[in-house]
């Protein structure tokens, strides 16, 4: 699940340790009626990885919904497949139950690897205590559920950011900068995988042999590959290693946003969401310092500058 990276510049909690939340959280009007995404893309637990996997890449999202019917179940998160395909301990499911074999372990039922008491919000909620449950929790998403656990729809960082984005908010690109966080070319895609999922990102920078940075890889780049053919340019004698061990640059974006360290956090917001992208390289005119993401921003704009 998504975790915070970092609270530093940011009163972001009260002494009686609630969320001190910016005064544009409470211009937004409405619940999670009007604000929620829907309806949600779901699956049930029996699902296929497999078909999960291609759902979340036709349907461009990085979560699912598990519902039996309309009732709530649980989420399954591109983390966990990630996870499940080489990033993470779930490697250990295909390793002892299908000895490593490449299209028998997609035929796991999403049960196994989903989150199943993974924290959601009503459709009355409000924004607030959405953002609270989200910080609580260490979440970038929820389901929003009826009162009687039908699934409604489900809201992320990413709406949140599009629903308080501004022009201006007194912080700078550059003060929300961390290091610059990087894989390269030619390594194996279990390698990107297993850092995606030990840091809890999204999306990592790519660097070619002379430590430029090229390009970046992330969740929704390798969901594509493994649900798509080609992954089976890889895989000749059945084993998920074969495809694992194809090399970065076969999953890499070839482009990168780069913003300069005075720009503001509003304005960044904006650039990021026109590119559609979930991080940008920070510049200080003649070098890329470090990178901001999302995550950065969704805090930046929910909670108010020291």
């Amino acid at each position: 699940m998504g975790s915070s990276r970092r609270f530093e510049g940011y009163r972001a909690l009260r002494s009686d340790g609630k969320p001190n939340f910016s005064d544009r959280i409470y211009r937004v009007e409405g619940d999670m009626e009007r604000l929620a995404r829907k309806p949600a893309i779901g699956v049930s637990q029996s699902t296929p990885i497999k078909e999960a996997l291609a759902k979340m890449n036709t349907e461009k999202v990085r979560s699912l919904v598990i519902s039996r019917g309309e009732t709530y179940e649980g989420i399954l998160l591109a983390e966990n497949i990630l996870d499940y395909m080489g990033g993470g301990e779930l490697y250990n499911i295909v390793i002892n139950r299908y000895e490593g074999n490449f299209f028998k372990c997609l035929e796991e039922p999403v049960k196994s690897i989903a989150e199943k008491n993974y924290p959601f919000v009503y459709t009355n909620s409000k924004l607030n205590e959405v953002i609270e449950k989200m910080i609580q929790n260490r979440v970038s998403i929820l389901p929003v559920l009826h009162k009687d656990g039908r699934v409604f729809g489900v809201i992320s960082e990413h709406d949140i950011v599009e629903l308080l984005v501004e022009k201006r908010t007194g912080v700078t690109v550059g003060e929300l900068s961390s290091p610059i966080i990087s894989i390269h070319t030619y390594d194996p895609i279990i390698e990107a995988m297993r850092k995606i999922v030990s840091l809890g990102i999204r999306q990592i920078y790519v660097r070619n042999e002379v430590e430029q940075i090229v390009g970046s890889v992330g969740l929704k780049r390798i969901i594509e590959y493994f649900s798509s053919n080609e992954v089976y340019r890889w895989v000749k004698k059945g084993y998920l290693t074969e495809a694992n061990s194809a090399q970065v640059r076969e999953v890499t974006s070839f482009s990168t946003l780069k913003l300069p360290e005075t720009m503001d956090v509003g304005e960044a917001a904006r650039e990021m969401l026109k590119a559609g992208t979930s991080t940008a390289l920070v510049s200080n005119g003649s070098e890329e310092i470090g990178m901001i993401t999302e995550h950065d921003v969704f805090y930046a704009l929910s909670f108010p500058v020291k």
